[in-house]
């Protein structure tokens, strides 16, 4: 084992987005709930970590069809320098029997005929993720039913680093998000991932308690910095359309909307401040309420005098995008130069630091 300090955080939202295609693909609700209490920096081996993690969330993902894989995560104190680290995954799959449970941890072995098709190739993983969660002073189970499906879990001892928060700590402090969700476990994940880095979120169910909440707000005097909407089905959707109409009421022109990759077309993408692809991870959500930072104004909101002025001042921000693909960078540039803004071109990282 190699042992070095990292984020616990950008750990979970890697696997997470290795995940995020194939569970894209099925419309599987893929995300990651952190307890209170988890640190953000750890002492371990963060390969290791990322190899049961991606064992678990990879069968979670291949093995359920409909539904959902929660990831969980919580620590406990061990001792003055010391953290037992508890990851849960949890999917809506297909359960594995009782008796077939014990012969998933042993190498090579493989349930019956009649499940070898569904759950074919776990065996050996899942061995090797056993090793190596008793290798880090842990161990691995799992809860699971037939039909009500599973819940696998391993435990490691991490060290905890002597400089425990990291730049993402409280990077979100006094930003307010108003969320708009009716799925319980994303209204969770959001709510939860946005407060670890110090935002206060407050979640609705419908646009009457969303509009509710705008108001409230308005009154007590805070401004809300982003709402965000997971709305199904937003394409021909009369639900979008009154959505929007609210935001306007209340002035909110900062909005980000939850949605697969492949449900939505440029045109549908350009009627939002910001689009956040599936799977939910903490990088994604910091980075929409964080650039709020930088309002970018309603044109159509404005009279012609003051749409010049804004229209001038984007003409003296310059914009330096770095994009090794062709096609990209053309389509990136004429949206940006559409906007009023002079854009500067690197094809690679390394002409985007010498820049």
């Amino acid at each position: 084992l190699h042992h070095q300090e990292f984020g616990l955080f950008d750990l979970f939202d890697s696997a997470l987005d290795v995940l995020g295609v194939q569970a894209n693909n099925k419309h599987l609700e893929l995300g990651f709930i952190p307890r209170s209490g988890l640190p953000e920096r750890v002492i371990g081996d963060p390969i290791r970590l990322r190899q049961i993690l991606l064992n678990l969330l990879g069968n979670a993902t291949k093995f359920t069809e409909r539904g959902e894989v929660k990831l969980i995560a919580s620590a406990d104190a061990c001792g003055r320098e010391q953290v037992c680290l508890r990851i849960e995954v949890v999917d809506s799959g297909p359960g594995i029997p009782p008796e077939h449970q014990g012969k998933l941890f042993k190498k090579f072995n493989q349930l019956d005929d009649s499940l070898t098709r569904m759950q074919h190739g776990t065996g050996l993983g899942l061995a090797i993720s056993k090793s190596l969660a008793e290798s880090m002073g842990g161990e691995i189970g799992l809860h699971s039913k037939s039909g009500e499906g599973s819940c696998f879990w391993f435990t490691a001892i991490l060290g905890v680093a002597k400089c425990g928060d990291d730049k993402n700590t409280g990077l979100a402090n006094g930003k307010n998000a108003a969320l708009l969700c009716s799925n319980k476990f994303i209204t969770e994940s959001v709510t939860a991932l946005l407060q670890s880095a110090g935002a206060k979120v407050t979640a609705t169910r419908d646009l009457e308690a969303l509009e509710k909440t705008l108001h409230e707000t308005a009154l007590k005097g805070e401004g809300i910095d982003l709402v965000i909407a997971d709305l199904p089905s937003m394409c021909e959707n009369q639900m979008a359309a009154d959505f929007r109409k609210a935001l306007e009421r209340h002035g909110i022109t900062n909005t980000a909307l939850l949605t697969w990759l492949d449900c939505y077309e440029c045109g549908e993408q350009s009627q939002w401040s910001q689009v956040i692809n599936r799977p939910l991870t903490r990088h994604k959500l910091l980075e929409a309420i964080l650039a709020t930072r930088i309002p970018y104004p309603d044109l159509a909101s404005l009279d012609p005098m003051q749409t010049r002025v804004v229209r001038d001042e984007a003409k003296t921000r310059r914009i330096l995008l770095a994009e090794d693909v062709k096609p990209l960078q053309i389509v990136a540039k004429a949206k940006l130069e559409k906007r009023g803004y002079k854009v500067d071109i690197a094809n690679n990282g390394r002409e985007a630091v010498s820049y």
